[in-house]
């Protein structure tokens, strides 16, 4: 069999597209990796966040009796504070609170 520097260069030129698409894939999956994983973590956390804000809102407001909370009240504000520390506590990089309107943080 002779060598054939046609045959040769085909070869490398093979060799170097199929490097270069290992490499592609490889940096797609550890883009993905990172920022990927980075957004589902962060997802999943604020949603675990709302659901245990939300549950706690509910044993608030029934623990009210059903009777119409004065939102302006101070301990009132204080509680709800309170109330969204402790759901967030566990979920760092998440803030919340409560809303009345546009422009009226409650808590």
């Amino acid at each position: 069999m002779n060598f054939s520097l046609r045959r040769a260069l085909a070869g490398l030129w093979l060799l170097i597209l199929l490097l270069c698409l290992a490499v592609g894939f490889v940096v797609v999956g550890i883009f993905e990796q990172g920022v990927g994983a980075q957004v589902r973590q962060s997802s999943e956390g604020l949603d675990q966040g709302i659901d245990e804000a939300l549950r706690r809102f509910d044993q608030f407001r029934r623990a009210s009796d059903g009777q119409m909370v004065a939102i302006d009240d101070l301990q009132v504000r204080a509680q709800l504070e309170m109330l969204l520390t402790i759901a967030l506590a566990n979920h760092p990089r998440v803030e919340g609170g409560f809303w009345r309107g546009e422009n009226d943080s409650i808590a």
